[in-house]
C-alpha cells in the first residue's frame, strides 16, 4: 500500500494505491489519524485502491467517526466499480460523500465548509 498525503487550501488530500485489506488498513489508519484535527477537511483519493476487504471498511468507518468527531469531514473519490459495488452492497457508501474526481471532492468539501 502506498500512502501519499499532500494539502489543497484548507483540505488534505490523502491519496492511496494497492489493496485496503487486513494487513494495510492499520498503517493507512495511523497515516490518516495523524491528519486529523478540529475543522479537518479530508479527501481521501482512491482511484488507484483495486480491493476492499470487510476490513477495510471496517477501518473506514472508524476514520469516518475520528473526523466527526473532531467536527471535520470527510470524501471520497475515485471508487473503482468493484471497490464502489462493495461499498454499495455493504450499505457503507450511505456513510460517506463521494465523488467521482479530486477536482469535484475538493468542490464537495468547500460547498460544506463550515456545515458542522
Amino acid at each position: 500500500m502506498q500512502i501519499e498525503i499532500t494539502h489543497s487550501g484548507e483540505s488534505t488530500i490523502i491519496t492511496l494505491v494497492g489493496d485496503i485489506d487486513s494487513s494495510s488498513a492499520p498503517d493507512i489508519q495511523d497515516a490518516l489519524s495523524k491528519q486529523i484535527h478540529e475543522n479537518a477537511s479530508i479527501l481521501l483519493d482512491m482511484t488507484g485502491v483495486t480491493f476492499l476487504s470487510s476490513f477495510g471498511l471496517r477501518h473506514l468507518l472508524l476514520l469516518k467517526r475520528e473526523v466527526v468527531d473532531a467536527k471535520g469531514q470527510i470524501v471520497l473519490v475515485g471508487l473503482s466499480d468493484p471497490v464502489a459495488n462493495v461499498m454499495e452492497v455493504t450499505g457503507f457508501s450511505s456513510f460517506f460523500d463521494i465523488y467521482e474526481t479530486v477536482e469535484d471532492g475538493l468542490a464537495g468539501l468547500s460547498d460544506n465548509q463550515g456545515a458542522w
